[in-house]
């Protein structure tokens, strides 16, 4: 019994020293696999998906990672730090080639940290060639890795497999291989994907892509021959998920040409993957481009005061100003006092409005949200809004509605006037407020003389000119108002209310209707056509019940009104987009007075370089259907002579960027010249390869300028 306990503890301790001293390799069980490489933070092996070398000198393998929870590895571009993993064959019998291909990898942010790689589990496929068919593959392989979590340890371990001669047979490992082999991005691996456009974006590199499936989640990893790094990019995806671009910052020098370099993108969304390799265009700048507005502070105010008040006498706000005429005329048998106060109000509903889309803008900046001018009227929910609004303001100029006011608006309306001493009509006060307010919401898609320059400098700086060029923007707008609160006097020169008030009325509420129907036109680009259908079939409802609601006072109606519109809303929040078939069908072509038709290309900035290295001009127009200086800008070009012979050159291309609806491309191109707000139209060519930036409102002057400026003094335009 001693003797036995002897060597039971002999046992014991050998077995102790086996698991301490003996490395940590295991033999393997089957075939077409390698002995496993135990560690604390990865275990990895060499597998292969057939038995035996059969007819091909071709054998699938596969180098395999189980990594450790929180673990990870790299990819071939390792990202800020680290260096992927390899793989060294020494001694090997019948090998001729290895190849090596890497699965789409994830991006791992570790505090200023880019890296790329893989966690969990990973398989490297690999294709080795041999010699002959007739022998045995021998492989005795040195793997050396990085395994990173908190730390990053190295890692490192041989594995030996072979492969003998005989019938192939797949392996169990080969479906594994083969699942990985389906995530190493090609140029085919992502059926219907294209890279539009790949430019140099002024300080960061601008990629815009296309895809026949909707894109979810997508990230780009690019790979550079001269070893440039390039951080996160800031993605952006069109409202239909087929377009998307990445802006990406790097390490490049400023005014590097970048012009043929090439380099490697790769895109991943998922499961999806693909890898494709392109030339970089342009250069990176820090001077801006030539335009013929020049940025400081004094300058910018003023023109946000000019712009504003210009507001006044643009389309977009002539609904709103329609009614306020109406309200001048009642106004002009009131005393003094009551007319001051209205007024005031009004301008305190433009000014307070401003005021809220100046804090909107900063929150939104700062959040990294790229914004702009307008561009809630790409939105089709609020369109339906508005137009549900204006559908009510024209019932209320008709007779058949009167607004009430909430009491929660009365109670914040008797806390303002007690502050201030006013002391009309609380209901009056809101319709007075609502009016200005609804004034600065109308005003937003027309971008007027100066408001592109303001805009422009207030969107590309901090906070605080934010706020004060947005509220100097404001108080011109609201300047009509302030200066007959400040000399009532001046509604003497009004005829006197009367009879004829009614006509008014009515011909203000046409107005009100066309506007509604203006906007509804915009709405049928941004819904498919059943959904626009339907809403619009909704919205003519509420507006029908509304009429009978005034006929037979009937309650109900009006709350049936109320909740047909809600219905309309809810159609259109939940609307799928309008296909591409029929965005397709409608072409950019303009024609001229001459009976010339203009045919405008699809706005690619990635081929504008190699337009005017061709020796053209190009003359690129941002519009959107929603934008009424744009459409007063279409007027001058296809009217003016000068305009309609350059727009007829041949050797002039003509791009036109449509942003009704968002449009990544187009937003990123504004950013690049750091504008907010269209129309913005530039003008390329060879002697000013960057462009020339136009005044908001287009003329044949500006233009004549700036086409000989970019085509230089040999090429004048005559």
């Amino acid at each position: 019994m001693k003797n036995f306990k002897i060597m039971s503890y002999k046992k014991i301790l050998l077995f102790i020293i086996m698991i301490f001293i003996i490395p940590t390799q295991a033999s393997p069980k089957a075939a077409g696999v390698s002995n496993w490489v135990f560690t604390e933070m990865a275990n990895f092996r060499l597998i292969s998906g057939i038995s035996n070398i059969g007819a091909s000198n071709k054998v699938p393998l596969g180098l395999e990672f189980e990594l450790k929870d929180g673990w990870k590895i790299y990819w071939r571009n390792p990202g800020d730090a680290g260096y992927p993993p390899e793989i060294n064959f020494e001694n090997n019998e019948n090998l001729s080639e290895i190849k090596w291909f890497w699965p789409a990898p994830k991006r791992f942010i570790f505090e200023d940290m880019q890296n790329y790689g893989y966690e969990k589990k990973i398989i490297f496929p690999i294709t080795a060639t041999v010699e002959t068919t007739k022998e045995p593959l021998v492989l005795q392989a040195n793997i050396t890795a990085l395994a990173c979590k908190d730390i990053c340890v190295p890692i490192d371990g041989d594995l030996n497999l072979t492969i003998p001669v005989g019938n192939t047979v797949k392996t169990e490992h080969a479906a594994s291989i083969y699942s990985f082999e389906k995530r190493v991005p090609t140029k085919a691996t992502w059926p219907g994907f294209k890279i539009l456009s790949v430019n140099a974006n002024k300080n960061s590199i601008l990629i815009t892509v296309k895809s026949k499936h909707p894109l979810i989640k997508p990230d780009v990893f690019i790979e550079s021959e001269n070893a440039f790094r390039f951080g996160k990019p800031e993605v952006s995806i069109s409202n239909n998920r087929l377009n998307a671009s990445f802006i990406l910052s790097n390490d490049i020098p400023i005014d590097t040409n970048l012009t043929g370099i090439p380099i490697t993108i790769t895109v991943v969304d998922g499961k999806k993957s693909i890898e494709v390799r392109r030339s970089i265009r342009g250069k990176l700048v820090t001077k801006p481009v030539q335009s013929y507005t020049s940025f400081n502070w004094l300058t910018v105010l003023l023109a946000a005061l000019i712009g504003g008040l210009i507001l006044n006498l643009m389309p977009c706000v002539l609904p709103v100003l329609t009614i306020k005429l109406l309200q001048l005329t009642r106004s002009s048998g009131l005393d003094r006092r009551a007319v001051r106060n209205g007024f005031i109000y009004s301008a305190s509903g433009v000014i307070f409005s401003f005021l809220v889309i100046a804090i909107l803008t900063i929150i939104l900046k700062q959040g990294g949200v790229s914004i702009g001018w307008g561009m809630h009227f790409q939105q089709p929910v609020f369109l339906g809004f508005i137009c549900l609004i204006l559908l009510a303001f024209a019932g209320n100029l008709f007779g058949w509605l009167n607004f009430q006011v909430p009491q929660s608006l009365l109670w914040l309306e008797n806390r303002s006037a007690s502050l201030i001493n006013l002391h009309e009509n609380n209901s009056s006060k809101v319709e007075h407020f609502l009016t200005g307010a609804f004034a600065t919401v109308l005003a937003t898609p027309c971008s007027a003389p100066f408001v592109g320059t303001a805009l422009s400098f207030a969107l590309s700086q901090g906070p605080i000119e934010i706020l004060s060029i947005f509220l100097t923007m404001g108080l011109g707008l609201s300047l009509p108002y302030l200066l007959i609160s400040i000399r009532p006097e001046l509604l003497r020169f009004l005829p006197r209310p009367g009879a004829w008030m009614n006509k008014l009325e009515a011909f203000l509420g046409i107005i009100l209707i066309f506007t509604a129907i203006w906007i509804l036109s915009i709405l049928y680009k941004q819904l498919n056509t059943n959904s626009f259908i339907i809403s619009l079939t909704l919205i003519t409802s509420a507006f029908i019940t509304v009429w009978v609601f005034h006929l037979s006072r009937r309650g109900s109606l009006k709350f049936l009104s109320a909740l047909i519109g809600m219905a309309a809303l809810f159609i259109i929040a939940y609307s799928e987009p309008p296909s591409a078939i029929r965005n397709a069908n409608s072409p950019l072509i303009n024609t001229l007075t001459t009976g010339e038709k203009i045919i405008w290309q699809d706005f690619n900035p990635g081929l504008i370089p190699k337009f005017v290295k061709d020796g053209k001009g190009v003359f690129v127009d941002v519009t959107a259907d929603w934008c009424l200086t744009c459409q007063i800008n279409k007027s001058v070009l296809l009217s003016g002579e000068l305009s309609k012979a350059l727009l007829s050159d041949k050797n002039i291309i003509k791009m036109q960027a449509d942003w009704t609806l968002p449009d990544p491309t187009i937003l990123s191109y504004l950013e690049s010249y750091k504008r907010f707000g269209i129309p913005f139209n530039v003008i390329y060519g060879p002697a000013k390869v960057d462009g020339i930036v136009l005044p908001e409102l287009l003329s044949d002057s500006s233009m004549l300028k700036a086409f000989r400026d970019a085509l230089g003094p040999e090429n004048l335009v005559k």
